[in-house]
């Protein structure tokens, strides 16, 4: 558990908030903010856009069914790390109003995970969502929407017969590809 002023105290105030309550009146968040959450001490991408991004094939294999199993809308998940390695993939709920062209992660559920990464010292590696009908690169929506500089950003494209998936770092709107490094596992 996290000290007293520290991010575990940090979130259970955000838990207080949110539970069960969402926005708007009672709430302690206007109805008009997004459910957005930044924590950037969680966020822990590499700082090297040069470097790449490695996922084990089981992580990618796991990111195209959850996007196959949730066409037409988009899907999203998290990946947590440590030492800049993946150590665990969340599957989430999108629960954004329009989730055919969007995706939030559900505020309670990515409270949740925050809670588990700051538990484990993990960090917030990357954030994947789907596109179903449009190429795997960040739309303006997710350009606009990117509060996690530090964090890797995959996309999993279904717009073609076979998946695609490419991974990027935005960072103040500017996007940056990275080379996805598919890591074969040992069986």
């Amino acid at each position: 558990m996290a000290s007293k002023g520290g991010i575990g105290s940090w979130l259970e105030t955000l838990a207080q908030r949110l539970s069960g309550r969402g926005r708007g009146e009672g709430s302690g968040f206007p109805a008009e903010w997004p459910m957005v959450l930044h924590i950037p001490s969680l966020a822990g991408g590499s700082g090297d856009l040069a470097k790449g991004f490695s996922l084990p094939e089981s992580y990618l294999r796991e990111i195209v069914a959850h996007a196959r199993e949730g066409k037409p809308n988009e899907v999203c998940g998290l990946i947590a790390g440590q030492e800049g390695q993946p150590v665990k993939l969340y599957r989430t709920t999108n629960s954004d109003p329009n989730p055919m062209v969007r995706y939030n992660v559900e505020p309670t559920e990515l409270l949740g995970i925050l809670r588990e990464l700051d538990e484990r010292h993990w960090t917030l590696l990357a954030i994947y969502h789907s596109h179903p009908a449009s190429e795997a690169y960040p739309s303006a929506t997710d350009t606009d929407l990117a509060f996690y500089p530090e964090a890797n950003y995959v996309i999993a494209s279904l717009a073609q017969e076979e998946p695609v998936v490419r991974a990027f770092r935005i960072i103040d709107r500017q996007v940056h590809e990275l080379e996805l490094d598919v890591v074969q596992e040992s069986r």
